[in-house]
């Protein structure tokens, strides 16, 4: 981001790298490379710069790891590892929830579809692309895929269900997200708080499910801000959390979190959200006093 003095003292604080920092930085001067427009050369908010860093460990605390086999009735017979992260707002990592081979169709499928994403900016009312998320991305199912995906997205459906015991429409759709060097998502929400085509249809994102389909050797991490909670990104394991809390389905603004920057490699994920209007028959949507939806 052309912040050299910011690069030199993030350097010096780091000891295998102090004795290297000026021939590094002087070949970044001497190198011909484009410079940023103003728009870029923005800063990133400083707590989520602090939970993106190498030196940040989570707080301990009295949450536990289990098997979980009461979601649906398959995990009594292949039940998951879960482990706790927070319980209000409430977020829990599943491990070994992929396979290699499952990943692997994953990405042969999602890779030729791969275009800049974008995100959806409530002042225009529709998706554009941006700077906040610097990432190239792709929506599964999709009728140019590989016709062996339908196969790999039913799987996937059926793994979600297993692991919320929610309901999740046959034509939902999954996003695959690739970062590469440099590639994050600033902190932001993931539920809409606003009046669109999908909310009207089948309301807000009341659950986020995101799968990691690699491991980001450096940086890469999920952080939740708030929370000042760091979920590194691990190959085969799925990060689930609400985005509306309790029966009364009001936003969580504790929820806030972002994609730190990539340092080395690649990162690829994929997301899915179930919306709350698909629950009406396992769980109460409204309630007094609670958030109104708007028709």
């Amino acid at each position: 981001m052309d912040q050299e003095e910011y690069a030199r003292r993030t350097l010096m604080s780091h000891p295998a790298l102090a004795e290297h920092s000026e021939p590094l930085l002087s070949l970044f001067t001497n190198t011909k490379h484009a410079k940023l427009s103003e728009d870029l050369q923005r800063a990133l908010p400083e707590d989520f710069n602090q939970l993106c860093r190498s030196s940040h460990q989570n707080k301990p605390s009295r949450l536990h790891c289990r098997y979980n086999a009461t979601t649906s009735p398959f995990l009594r017979l292949a039940p998951l590892r879960m482990e706790e992260l927070s319980l209000d707002p409430y977020i829990v990592v599943y491990h070994n929830v992929l396979s290699d081979a499952e990943i692997a169709k994953v990405e042969q499928i999602a890779e030729p579809l791969l275009e800049h994403s974008s995100v959806y900016v409530a002042e225009v009312k529709k998706a554009i692309k941006s700077k906040v998320r610097t990432a190239l991305g792709a929506w599964i199912p999709n009728s140019d895929m590989d016709a062996s995906g339908w196969t790999v997205v039913q799987g996937l459906y059926r793994r979600i269900r297993d692991i919320t015991g929610l309901n999740i429409d046959d034509k939902q759709h999954l996003q695959i997200i690739k970062y590469g060097y440099g590639g994050h998502y600033d902190p932001h929400f993931d539920y809409f708080n606003a009046t669109v085509k999908n909310t009207l249809a089948s309301g807000d994102r009341m659950v986020t499910v995101l799968f990691y389909l690699n491991d980001a050797r450096h940086g890469g991490s999920t952080v939740f801000t708030h929370l000042q909670l760091k979920v590194p990104s691990e190959r085969g394991k799925v990060l689930f959390w609400y985005n509306m809390r309790g029966e009364s389905h009001e936003l969580d603004t504790q929820t806030v979190h972002g994609a730190c920057p990539v340092i080395a490699g690649t990162k690829s994920v994929m997301s899915c959200w179930i919306h709350e209007l698909d629950q009406m028959f396992i769980q109460s949507t409204y309630r007094p006093g609670g958030r109104v939806f708007p028709y």
